[in-house]
């Protein structure tokens, strides 16, 4: 398994002078929830700014019988 550190390359950095508007990010998870329930592909969003995952979908078969935490 990758670290976060081997996952979020260099070039994949996202370099921005302020910080960025979280205040609607949760409407883009619950709707990624619900496009998650609907279908049987792996769906998640990745955070390049704060270099982390706002969701990933609990498919088994994406996460290797990892959990989505």
């Amino acid at each position: 398994m990758k670290t976060p550190d081997e996952f979020f390359i260099p070039d994949n950095e996202v370099k921005l002078p302020d910080e960025l508007d979280y205040s609607r990010v949760d409407e883009y998870i619950r709707s990624a929830e619900a496009f998650s329930r609907s279908t049987y592909q792996s769906v998640y969003i990745i955070d390049y700014f704060k270099q982390n995952f706002l969701y990933v979908s609990p498919n088994p078969m994406f996460l290797c019988g990892l959990s989505p935490e």
